[in-house]
């Protein structure tokens, strides 16, 4: 993992995974350790912004916030959720911070996260059937 500037970012192709880093902005910044939610980079608009595939995407059929809200309250009280929209529910950032910083995973990383998510399916879902 590295973890890069705004403009390094911006430069790296589609299908980048990556963590946002620390708290854009907020000084001291090497003592922020902290990130946020993985992510995969669809492409960069412009010069500024990019589209953002979230691993937490919103539910099948979900239109909205106020539909989003719904959804995860049901969820909250025992009723799965349709399907997450995994892979199709990119939309732009839309934060245009040049102070953020990102933790960009390596095609090791990126490996071990597919053999992971492999590992999952063949354990955890072996009897489940595909959506």
């Amino acid at each position: 993992m590295k973890i890069i500037d705004r403009e390094a970012f911006l430069a790296l192709p589609a299908g980048t995974v990556y963590a946002k880093w620390g708290q854009a902005g907020k000084y001291p910044r090497q003592h922020d350790l902290t990130y946020q939610e993985v992510a995969v980079k669809g492409e960069t608009c412009g010069r500024n912004d990019w589209v953002e595939e979230p691993f937490l995407a919103w539910p099948e059929g979900c239109e909205d916030s106020g539909g989003w809200a719904d959804m995860m309250e049901a969820a909250i009280n025992g009723q799965p959720t349709p399907p997450l929209m995994i892979g199709d529910c990119g939309g732009r950032d839309g934060l245009f911070d040049n102070e953020q910083l990102f933790a960009v995973f390596d095609r090791t990383e990126v490996e071990r996260l597919v053999r992971m998510l492999q590992e999952s399916l063949a354990t955890a879902y072996a009897g489940a059937a595909s959506q």
